[in-house]
């Protein structure tokens, strides 16, 4: 059960992606391919899950969460990859009509079900990377394959798996998921940017 439960959200992801075409449908799909394991590991998320924690932990990861955004400038910049991205996203259903209700539901609602799902029900104790890791970042390559070569499918991969290792690291410590769930929230609202930066003068 554990291990279908840890698929589902690439089967959703997939199908929204590459068979439906439609972001909607697979943002959507996404976030209701994670409550099953969400609600039946729902006895796996403590309270003190949302307790508070000093900025002293939290600046520092919300900084890091916007490094993202800059980060997938870079890229942009060095390699002029995507090309075609405000072309694709019309294909996908993200339009002017309806992008703003797209970006707000996504950095709203996405860390949180992720944070809850990958960190707190899907979580690992251990220092040492583990498959929930690889699992989180796994997932990403399928949006991605469609804009980036394999070469830079690698390096996402690897620094996600290493911040889903982070992440999960601050929530074991501080027994918390507000650090991770924030910085996540920087980390997307960031991406959202780039991408619209990536829109308008693709």
């Amino acid at each position: 059960m554990r291990k279908l439960l840890v698929i589902l959200p690439y089967i959703a992801v997939y199908a929204g992606i590459h068979v439906f075409q439609n972001a909607w449908v697979a943002l959507f799909g996404f976030h209701l391919a994670l409550l099953p394991g969400i609600i039946i590991q729902s006895n796996a998320i403590p309270h003190k899950m949302i307790r508070k924690v000093s900025f002293r932990i939290m600046v520092p990861l919300m900084g890091m969460g916007l490094l993202a955004g800059i980060a997938a400038l870079l890229v942009y910049f060095i390699t002029g990859v995507p090309h075609h991205l405000g072309a694709e996203l019309i294909k996908l259903g993200i339009t002017s009509a309806n992008w703003l209700l797209f970006v707000v539901y996504f950095i709203l609602v996405n860390p949180w079900l992720e944070e809850l799902y990958w960190r707190s029900c899907f979580g690992s104790t251990t220092r040492l990377p583990a498959f929930e890791d690889l699992f989180f970042a796994g997932y990403h390559l399928i949006i991605l394959s469609s804009f980036v070569g394999t070469g830079w499918l690698w390096v996402t991969f690897i620094l996600l798996s290493f911040v889903g290792w982070l992440w999960r690291q601050v929530t074991d410590l501080t027994c918390s998921l507000i650090p991770a769930t924030l910085s996540h929230f920087t980390a997307d609202f960031s991406l959202v940017l780039a991408l619209y930066f990536f829109a308008v003068y693709s």
